[in-house]
């Protein structure tokens, strides 16, 4: 099953009537889109500890990437995804359940993240 089609199953299981098509457009036009059969990535820059990222769109001075949707293949190595974001911001963020605005986005040092994956 290629990413796309995993994020499509996960919405559906998980999130019920929530559409995939209308987080997807939102990353499309505002945010990034890292996609391929193996991953698919809807991320975007945020100002790490100012309101909420889910309400962060165009901001400037940005000093964190907030990952709101990760598929990937088993075979891909986490530490591998840092290379496709689109340019070096000093954080990255993720929620553990995307849809969960209740749920703690945690931020982690880049740099720090990128040994910790590759040790």
């Amino acid at each position: 099953m290629n990413a796309i089609k995993k994020a499509i199953s996960i919405y559906k299981a998980h999130y019920g009537k929530h559409e995939f098509a209308k987080d997807l457009k939102s990353y499309l036009l505002k945010g990034h889109v890292i996609c391929s059969p193996e991953v698919l990535i809807l991320a975007k820059p945020v100002n790490k500890g100012v309101g909420k990222e889910d309400q962060q769109w165009g901001h400037s001075n940005c000093n964190a990437w907030f990952i709101y949707l990760l598929v990937k293949k088993n075979e891909i190595r986490f530490s591998d995804l840092f290379t496709l974001m689109p340019y070096k911001l000093d954080y990255i963020g993720w929620r553990r359940s995307f849809k969960r605005s209740d749920c703690v986005v945690r931020y982690y040092k880049m740099e720090q993240m990128k040994k910790r994956m590759k040790g």
